[in-house]
């Protein structure tokens, strides 16, 4: 089965970690790339890791530059963007894959913190941030994500929010559905 965190401290942030991220067994590493392309395996069981982590990056704007290679089983974007002997292009890929996956966690905590204002969801609810990733993830094995930017992502998964609570578990007001569009993900 999956590899799952919980718990603990945020190595990033050194914040308390208060959701749930998985990544495909045998991972080193658990990050909220792992846990998209965990739960795209997961929806499509004929899509092996490689396609998966391939369809996640692509789907979120992610580009690798010649010569540079990640296996996000293995790869630590912290340790990889100051490891001496790695190239510019590799220490800048880790540091754009490490900004894309804070920026994909803080977009689930937007979403789950607005659920939690409307009255939606509990706030020690893990539940709802365990199906925001899933939704997304379920979006990105439909395509819905063309556009290969994460704030196309940011936008999307929203709306998908704002348009189907039931799916995520919550029930929104129209007041509450619409303070979840404007809150505008902060995603650059």
């Amino acid at each position: 089965g999956p590899t799952v965190a919980f718990g603990g401290t945020d190595t990033a942030t050194k914040l308390p970690f208060t959701g749930v991220l998985r990544a495909p067994a045998g991972a080193s590493v658990v990050t909220p790339l792992t846990t998209l392309v965990d739960l795209l395996m997961e929806k499509t069981p004929s899509l092996s890791f490689a396609p998966a982590q391939a369809n996640v990056l692509s789907a979120l704007g992610i580009s690798l530059p010649t010569g540079v290679s990640v296996n996000l089983l293995t790869f630590d974007p912290i340790e990889e963007s100051t490891k001496a002997g790695n190239s510019a292009a590799a220490k800048a890929t880790a540091l754009n894959l490490q900004k894309v996956g804070v920026l994909v966690a803080s977009l689930v905590v937007g979403i789950q913190e607005e659920a939690v204002a409307a009255g939606a969801v509990s706030p020690s609810s893990t539940a709802s941030a365990s199906k925001i990733f899933g939704a997304l993830a379920e979006m990105l094995t439909a395509n819905a994500l063309t556009s290969g930017s994460v704030s196309a992502t940011a936008s999307a998964l929203t709306q998908k929010v704002a348009d189907q609570p039931a799916a995520f578990g919550l029930s929104l007001s129209p007041v509450a559905k619409q303070a979840l569009i404007d809150r505008k993900p902060e995603i650059a």
